[in-house]
């Protein structure tokens, strides 16, 4: 929407919002905060009823600027959405969290539409904090999957692999079926029996816990003139051979 503000939204009074551990302090009309919130409209529901007695609320939890940036979308609707393409990732994935928390989901559509124009790479601090923050089939799982199928490199996942959620890590070997169940055209199978010396036949380390030779120390052949099998004599060496003979049976 262009513009969602109206006379009435700016009644009713300033209801004071304290965020994070600064207590950094906004202050917000009333019936503006409950026109844009379930959240809040369920909150203030007796208002009309009753004086707001207690108009201050305390978030510690929640970064004041990103609550910032859901203020000036209260004011200022669709007008705030140029400032939210210029910001990370990471920033609008809290704002779309924190959005639903708040029970917005107009801002939440906003914002998730903004994030699937910058889903090229998402990183593993942004995924821990979406997965710690959402529950199983959240869109913003599902996006982190996506991008996560599309964009990670086998280097990529060789060095993060452990630092990733095990909840995350199903959720993307998940897809990654579905990609190849999906597929126009099987993936074609290895032939493992030509990569067979790369096998190893016993266990990486022995029963006192030293460390066994790697595949290629085991599977090291000698060059021929230095192989322990020896090989049958020639025609010429049969010939020119010295035979001992043997020892005389005499009687001593």
């Amino acid at each position: 929407m262009a513009s969602r503000l109206v006379e009435a939204d700016l009644s009713g009074g300033i209801v004071q919002i304290d965020v994070g551990e600064s207590n950094t302090p906004f202050d917000v009309h009333l019936e503006l905060l409950c026109t844009c919130s379930s959240y809040f409209d369920n909150k203030f529901s007796s208002r009309c009823d009753e004086a707001i007695t207690e108009p201050f609320l305390f978030f510690p939890d929640d970064d004041p600027q990103v609550f910032a940036q859901v203020i000036l979308w209260m004011y200022r609707g669709d007008g705030s959405v140029e400032k939210l393409q210029s910001k990370e990732l990471d920033f609008l994935v809290r704002l779309w969290i924190l959005a639903g928390k708040l029970e917005m989901k107009d801002l939440q559509k906003l914002v998730m539409a903004i994030c699937e124009k910058k889903s090229e790479h998402m990183g593993q601090d942004t995924v821990d904090y979406i997965y710690s923050h959402t529950l199983p089939e959240s869109q913003m799982r599902r996006l982190a999957v996506d991008i996560g199928v599309r964009s990670t490199t086998t280097d990529d996942f060789e060095k993060e692999k452990g630092e990733f959620s095990r909840p995350f890590l199903e959720d993307l070997c998940a897809e990654l079926i579905k990609e190849r169940v999906n597929a126009e055209s099987p993936i074609p199978l290895r032939f493992y029996s030509e990569d067979c010396h790369s096998t190893r036949l016993s266990p990486s380390t022995d029963r006192k816990g030293q460390e066994l030779p790697l595949e290629e120390d085991i599977f090291e052949t000698k060059p021929a003139e230095e192989s322990e099998i020896k090989k049958p004599a020639t025609v010429a060496q049969m010939n020119a051979r010295k035979v001992k003979p043997p020892p005389s049976r005499g009687k001593k």
